[in-house]
């Protein structure tokens, strides 16, 4: 995720991913919170996909999906 905040103001919840910026009413956010954290739960069943654990130079760490890839693909 590149960059987010909320609007006090205006009381939107602002996201932005590269050149897209997606604003949320208040009321929705968590909805889609939920909503979000169940998809994170299917992805999570699926056997071709596991997360991984990275760490930038500043020692900060994030998980992030990964697809599996077959050996097959390597050759």
């Amino acid at each position: 995720m590149d960059n987010y905040l909320y609007s006090q103001e205006s009381k939107q919840v602002i996201i932005q991913f590269d050149r897209v910026s997606i604003n949320i009413d208040l009321e929705d956010f968590l909805d889609m919170l939920y909503a979000l954290h169940d998809l994170k739960s299917i992805i999570e069943e699926d056997p071709d996909v596991t997360i991984g654990t990275f760490e930038d130079e500043n020692g900060k760490s994030w998980e992030q999906f990964i697809i599996k890839e077959d050996d097959a693909d390597f050759s």
